[in-house]
């Protein structure tokens, strides 16, 4: 796979990750995709399951492979310096969805720099990416709400039916997610 060669490289110090799920329930969500970058241009987004129309489908032809290719991001992953965004979600739902354990890896958290520096809100990724980069910081997140709301999904404060969406625009959501989180730090 190329995402975990171009991890390999020792270059690649790094790593901004972030998890898609279905649930904000850490011990019972789905974790429906990966994304990560190590450059603030370019994310590269790992789809393990996709919505069919009426439930969530693993993307791999087999579980087996699933947990093997986050097995193997996450050997790869946790040699490295991880940048989060709430990584205490992302770490308990990883941990809690296949045993694997990166709270070593995490080098930067970059809700609790904000947290650190700033007790005003907005602390949600989204928004702050807006607020210090601009309207172009939430363009994938419209894309992504206009295509859950066509499908008859939720989108609210509280539930955001993401897992809905089509592939190539949750796809490209989560790659501006870990791209606003490495430009954060």
């Amino acid at each position: 796979m190329d995402v975990l060669n171009h991890l390999r490289e020792e270059d690649n110090e790094i790593v901004a990750f972030d998890i898609e799920t279905n649930s904000t329930d850490e011990k019972n969500c789905t974790i429906i995709g990966i994304a990560v970058t190590c450059y603030e241009d370019e994310g590269m987004y790992i789809p393990l399951y996709e919505y069919n129309g009426t439930e969530l489908v693993p993307f791999w032809a087999k579980e087996l492979e699933e947990a093997t290719i986050v097995r193997d991001l996450c050997d790869i992953l946790i040699n490295k310096k991880l940048i989060m965004h709430n990584g205490v979600f992302d770490i308990a739902c990883i941990f809690h969805s296949f045993g694997i354990n990166l709270t070593d890896a995490l080098y930067c958290d970059t809700i609790l720099l904000k947290h650190t520096l700033d007790e005003e809100r907005p602390f949600g990724l989204k928004d702050l990416g807006q607020k210090y980069f601009g309207d172009e910081a939430v363009s994938e997140q419209l894309d992504l709400k206009a295509n859950v709301t066509s499908k008859g999904g939720k989108w609210n404060m509280r539930n955001k039916d993401m897992y809905m969406a089509d592939l190539d625009i949750l796809g490209k959501y989560a790659c501006k997610d870990v791209i606003l989180t490495l430009k954060a730090i």
